[in-house]
């Protein structure tokens, strides 16, 4: 029976109804001892009796007692009267997601916005062992003043003596047979096999609720939930295909989300936080323009695409794509994408040529789509894209030139070498598409595009493993293999850099005691400073160590503004210089174009 208007639990003092769920009952009510309205979430009557839905409820306050962060909702008091159970939190005035995008379609500006405060709530969760499994629009609450609280961690699980992050309680809960807890549309794959779950189950959920968010409906939508569990666990969402329905660099971070397999999503939601506040800062920056979920242009009078401007479209630019790994051993992999980063790197060292950034083109990657749609996506006139075989000692490298304008070739070579020879094929492909283009070199430009970290192939091996597993925020593997190759040759500058940084998110995300990785990531850093104290990578690995562990703010903005000095082109250092700034409410500095001088999407990586 629903609790009467002016009766009391407690303290607390009944005002009226707010709303029912399958967990609760919820209530406006009068605190009168602190004088304040709260909300009250008591079990329904029918609930009582059920001991697995009284113990569900009581762990859902305590999990969220234990999280104090803005973008989850704050629980005052637990208690208990009359038999009845109920918890205390914040009074919220707005509506829920699933309301707000009901009543009107969600500008993407704000679609990003809500969507970054729902990864810093989760980052939280998670850093405190807490998954919550079952994320969804209406378990998120929009704010009047437009914060974002996530709601409801009733299915949420932090099991005794296990590390942060993980579950290796079933996922597909169940009370009776046939009686899934959670929501069919938003579960992950392991959900759905009912298979252990852990912080990327939330990615996932993420990615389908961000989805919804973008493109207007859910990504997984079918007749039957059998149909919608089948969908989740074989198909790719259908508007992640559609060309122009999104920014290229976001489709790419929902396409992230919603891998099938975990370890090629996001490795952690503080990850995904970062990455959103990137895009959102770059598309403020460049005044991209405001799109509504179905991909059509926004309604303002006079809006137009953001594109390169007449002085950019008159400059030779490239995009580099992802090289396509034809061996036969789908682990070399890492191999095809380290390949593709240095030829990006090499390239992105001539002034002359504007260049596409790794993340930008890494959003294709995996995408059978035309050269000419993706070259206008990300405004370059040029596009390079090639394969890479690896057969025993020999290795044979295809590259191919197109034109934006009208998808001819401009220029094509196949290498077939040794497996020493990959630093060769590299400089060539970077100088011939230099002399394709006719882009004139400037004084040390040449010398600057052939020069390399190691001469021992063993070593840059093991260098472009730790690369693959940095950027896949795989830490342990990356330490490893950049370990391996500092053995292979100790003066090796660029491992040493990938050491340190692989430091400072592994102990940053919980992999390591903090102490531990500050210390390795100092080391690694300084290490690297002692070998090649004018290399931007190191000053940038300086900066890195203070950012997440010595919180020297003034050296930090020192090592990146360095960096910048001598790398002017280096999205990396851009990035993390603007994110400091943001963080010490210098915005007009972070997005400022002294900062963003040089299209902060499209800077090298």
């Amino acid at each position: 029976m629903p609790l009467a208007t002016g009766s009391r639990l407690g303290p607390y003092q009944i005002i009226a109804a707010l709303g029912a769920g399958g967990m609760g009952e919820v209530y406006r009510a009068r605190d009168t001892r602190l004088e304040r309205d709260v909300a009250v979430k008591v079990l329904p009557e029918s609930m009582l009796s059920d001991a697995q839905a009284l113990a569900r409820f009581e762990r859902e306050a305590r999990l969220v007692a234990a999280l104090s962060h803005p973008n989850i909702l704050a629980i005052h008091d637990i208690g208990m009267d009359s038999g009845i159970s109920y918890a205390v939190t914040e009074l919220l005035q707005g509506e829920t997601l699933r309301e707000r995008m009901n009543s009107a379609a969600v500008p993407l500006r704000k679609a990003v916005d809500y969507a970054r405060q729902i990864a810093r709530g989760l980052a939280a969760a998670h850093a405190r062992g807490i998954v919550h499994r079952d994320l969804k629009p209406e378990n998120v609450f929009v704010v009047a003043d437009g914060h974002v609280k996530i709601l409801d961690f009733g299915l949420a699980k932090q099991p005794a003596g296990e590390p942060a992050g993980s579950s290796e309680a079933p996922t597909v809960a169940r009370t009776m047979p046939g009686t899934i807890l959670g929501t069919v549309g938003y579960m992950s794959p392991e959900q759905v096999r009912g298979e252990p779950a852990d912080y990327r189950t939330d990615i996932f959920s993420f990615g389908a609720v961000l989805y919804e968010l973008i493109f207007g409906s859910p990504p997984f939508r079918a007749e039957t939930e059998v149909e919608s569990m089948a969908a989740i666990l074989r198909e790719d969402p259908p508007a992640l295909a559609r060309r122009g329905a999104a920014p290229a660099a976001l489709t790419g971070i929902v396409a992230r989300c919603l891998e099938k397999k975990r370890d090629e999503r996001f490795q952690s939601a503080s990850d995904l936080a970062f990455v959103l506040g990137m895009f959102e800062e770059a598309s403020a920056a460049e005044g991209t323009e405001e799109r509504e979920p179905s991909g059509a242009p926004s309604r303002r009078s006079g809006a137009a695409p953001a594109r390169a401007t007449s002085s950019d479209s008159s400059r030779a630019s490239i995009a580099v794509l992802p090289y396509r790994n034809m061996s036969a051993d789908a682990e070399n992999e890492y191999f095809s994408d380290g390949i593709t980063e240095e030829i990006i790197n090499a390239l992105s060292k001539i002034e002359a040529l504007r260049v596409a950034s790794r993340t930008s083109a890494f959003a294709f990657k995996g995408k059978d789509q035309d050269v000419r749609g993706i070259g206008a996506e990300l405004g370059v006139r040029t596009v390079l894209e090639g394969s890479v075989r690896r057969a025993g000692s020999r290795l044979r490298v295809t590259a191919e030139l197109v034109s934006v304008a009208d998808g001819y070739h401009l220029w094509s070579e196949r290498y077939d070498r040794e497996m020493q020879d990959v630093f060769e094929i590299q400089d060539e492909i970077a100088l011939a598409i230099a002399g394709t283009l006719k882009v004139r070199l400037l004084a040390g430009e040449e010398g600057a595009i052939v020069s390399r970290g190691t001469e021992d192939f063993e070593a840059y091996n093991h260098y472009l493993k730790g690369k693959y597993f940095f950027n896949r925020r795989v830490p342990r593997q990356a330490i490893s293999e950049f370990e391996k190759a500092i053995a292979r040759d100790r003066a090796y500058v660029p491992a040493h850099t990938g050491l340190a940084d692989s430091y400072c998110i592994f102990g940053f995300y919980g992999g390591i005691p903090t102490l531990d990785a500050f210390a390795n990531a100092r080391a690694a850093a300084n290490a690297a400073k002692e070998l090649d104290p004018d290399s931007p990578e190191t000053h940038l690995s300086q900066g890195l160590v203070e950012h997440y562990y010595g919180w020297y703010f003034e050296k930090e903005e020192r090592e990146f503004r360095r960096a910048i000095e001598l790398a002017p082109r280096s999205g990396a250092a851009y990035s993390w210089l603007g994110l400091l700034l943001a963080f010490q409410e210098r915005t007009g500095e972070a997005l400022g174009p002294s900062l963003f001088r040089k299209e902060p999407g499209r800077l090298s990586s």
